[in-house]
């Protein structure tokens, strides 16, 4: 699934009206993993079939960036 990696500490204060907006810090695909560090509060694009990096909990599905 195409998305957005994200911990879920930051994503869970997303609320209707109150949009928690997270900066991409970097895009991981299967060819190309993120790094081993993990930039705090960001959010790093994922394309389908890349491995979520090992800090981060949550995926955002592409369908619902807004």
């Amino acid at each position: 699934m195409d998305g957005f990696a994200v911990s879920w500490q930051d994503a869970e204060k997303t609320r209707e009206n109150y949009p928690v907006v997270l900066p991409i810090a970097e895009e991981s695909s299967a060819d190309f993993p993120v790094g081993e560090k993990i930039v705090p509060h960001s959010a790093y694009r994922i394309i389908t079939g890349a491995i979520v990096p090992e800090d981060l909990d949550s995926v955002v599905p592409k369908e619902l960036e807004t």
